[in-house]
């Protein structure tokens, strides 16, 4: 008797665990597919449940969706995207590419979730696919599960404006999460999703692409948009500092970045314009400044 190569059963679990470090990476790649199908929204729809812990309720998420208007994909494309090690996009050399159908897309949900759920529509046909983690072990499956048209449940539906064609991304048992409440969630992930896609939520610049991308907790009221200056982070009462330099410094940094200074030159304006307005000491400042300014908003140009 010859064994499988890849024994499904603890491969699954290998790949888990060799997954992405975060949950905003796993994201991101997700968005990178849809934005290689021409998306020009995304939304990342965050459903909640109410489980109680030490005797109290509280909020945990259930699922997240991701939801783009791009082209979508026909059935030869869905029998691959969830296959590992064989994306529809794995041999195209195309540097616009950004992520890979069937190599960023599972690997990036399993790391994350136990259930991936894969719904896209082009001309009005939906189709479905999916897997299941717990299902792959206990069946020790080596198939993919077949594709079937089914139509994108009604609950995500009504949150979003439907096209003639996108696509639908759903984890479930979500186990692996960094977070599990939607809005902690947000505020751990927003810096890094506006850092990765800069240049496509600038829209103030002639990029090729840009992108509206959305963050909604259902139920929760609670909805915002990834914004390249990242102002949602600084919205607090107690963060003004902060506010300040991202609103301006980083306002003035662009500007004279344009203008062809030299990275030196807006440094000792950035410099100056902390110690003027907020009085620390040089010790202070340029610990703060090599820190965060020079760690952060230099790579945000």
């Amino acid at each position: 008797m010859t064994n499988n190569l890849f024994p499904p059963e603890t491969a699954i679990e290998t790949v888990r665990d060799n997954g992405y470090n975060d949950t905003a990476s796993a994201i991101s790649e997700l968005i990178d597919n849809s934005i290689d199908a021409n998306a020009k929204n995304v939304q990342i729809l965050i459903f909640e449940k109410t489980i109680t812990k030490a005797n109290r309720p509280m909020k945990e998420i259930s699922e997240i969706v991701v939801v783009d208007d791009g082209k979508g994909m026909n059935v030869k494309e869905m029998a691959t995207s969830l296959q590992f090690g064989n994306g529809t996009k794995s041999k195209n050399k195309d540097e616009d590419t950004l992520g890979k159908y069937g190599v960023g897309l599972p690997n990036a949900s399993v790391s994350q979730c136990k259930k991936v759920e894969v719904y896209s529509w082009q001309n009005n046909k939906e189709l479905y696919t999916y897997f299941d983690v717990d299902e792959i072990i206990s069946n020790k499956q080596e198939k993919i599960n077949p594709i079937e048209e089914k139509k994108l449940p009604e609950k995500i539906k009504e949150q979003v404006s439907m096209f003639n064609s996108g696509t639908a991304i759903v984890w479930s048992k979500c186990d692996e999460l960094d977070i599990a409440r939607g809005e902690t969630l947000f505020r751990r992930m927003n810096k890094k999703l506006c850092r990765i896609f800069r240049h496509y939520l600038d829209h103030s610049k002639s990029f090729q692409k840009n992108v509206n991308m959305t963050y909604k907790i259902i139920g929760g009221n609670f909805e915002q948009k990834l914004l390249i200056t990242g102002d949602v982070e600084f919205t607090n009462k107690n963060s003004s500092v902060d506010m300040f330099v991202y609103k301006h410094v980083y306002t003035l940094y662009k500007k004279l970045n344009r203008d062809g200074v030299e990275v030196m030159d807006i440094w000792l304006w950035i410099y100056g314009i902390w110690i003027y307005c907020c009085g620390y000491s040089i010790i202070d400042i340029s610990l703060w400044i090599y820190n965060y300014l020079y760690g952060y908003y230099v790579q945000l140009i």
